[in-house]
C-alpha cells in the first residue's frame, strides 16, 4: 500500500489523549477487490473518549495483482 504511514488529528480529554500510536487502529477493507490498482479509504479507531477528526491521506492505493 502506498503510503505506509498515515496521520491522524483527534480530538478528546486531555487524560485519554496519547501519542502512542498502538493505541489506534489504521485499516482497509481489500476483500473482493479484483486485480489492478485502487484507491480506498483508511478506517481508524481511536481509544475510548477519543475522536478522529482528520487522516492524512484518508485514503490510499492499494496494488492487487
Amino acid at each position: 500500500m502506498i503510503p505506509t504511514r498515515i496521520t491522524a488529528w483527534v480530538r478528546g480529554p486531555r487524560e485519554a489523549m496519547t501519542s502512542d500510536s498502538t493505541m489506534f487502529e489504521a485499516s482497509v477493507e481489500v476483500e473482493g477487490l479484483q486485480a489492478g490498482e485502487h484507491q480506498v479509504p483508511v478506517t481508524v479507531v481511536a481509544p475510548a473518549r477519543v475522536g478522529v477528526i482528520r487522516l492524512e491521506p484518508a485514503e490510499v492505493i492499494f496494488r492487487n495483482r
